[in-house]
């Protein structure tokens, strides 16, 4: 099995191609449910954030809503959303399909290390939660529940020395 084939049940996927374009390169999260790696779309040349969903983690139902909430998610425009840019499944044997969602890679923190890292004076604060709620209540506009909402699942980034 070509070291793109391998299985996917293994913890490092770090040099798996999926879709035929996404070379995984790094891992830079992990939760749950998925692994996010940061990776190099072949096609385009361009770095991304691949999620990928355990193995384990969905039944049939979770699947279907994890498709429908990143199809939704890439309907989506919103500086306050990470861009979706594509969703697909690699099947490598009957019993081990992934789910992967591709979205724009972005340079930040978290808001768990920006907490972290010291006193946050209040208007920062205030900018940071108008910031979360914005992008939340684009989603819940389009009908999505943010399901795992966590300071580690909120990237703060800078933007034009702010």
């Amino acid at each position: 099995m070509s070291e793109s084939r391998r299985s996917l049940t293994g913890a490092d996927l770090r040099g798996v191609l999926l879709g035929g374009r996404y070379r995984l390169e790094a891992l830079v999260g992990a939760g749950a449910t998925a692994q996010v790696y940061a990776a190099l779309d072949l096609r385009l040349r361009r770095r991304v954030a691949v999620k990928v969903v355990h193995a384990s983690a969905p039944d049939d139902d979770q699947r279907a809503r994890l498709m429908q909430e990143a199809l939704v998610g890439a309907s989506l425009s919103h500086p306050n959303l990470t861009p979706v840019l594509d969703l697909g499944e690699e099947a490598l044997a009957p019993d081990d399909a992934r789910l992967y969602v591709v979205m724009l890679l972005l340079e930040g923190e978290t808001l768990r290390q920006v907490i972290l890292g010291g006193a946050i004076g209040w208007r920062r604060a205030l900018a940071l939660v108008q910031h979360l709620l914005a992008g939340l209540g684009a989603l819940h506009r389009a009908g999505v529940i943010h399901r795992d909402l966590k300071p580690e699942n909120c990237l703060v980034i800078r933007q034009g020395g702010r």
